[in-house]
């Protein structure tokens, strides 16, 4: 969706991605981590992330 999760199900854009000029027609793919979040999370997630744009 072009909008954050919070929006889900309506057809408002992000003014977050509006603001920095994003372009409406590209995807765009956010990630929430915390404090819980292991080190090794995160890494899986970048790797997995890293071979997915590779194709």
């Amino acid at each position: 969706s072009a909008g954050s999760a919070c929006t889900s199900g309506t057809q408002i854009g992000s003014h977050v991605l509006e603001a920095i000029g994003a372009n409406p027609d590209s995807g765009y793919l956010r990630f929430s981590f915390s404090r819980m979040n292991t080190e090794a999370e995160v890494d899986k997630a970048v790797a997995v992330l890293e071979k997915v744009l590779k194709r």
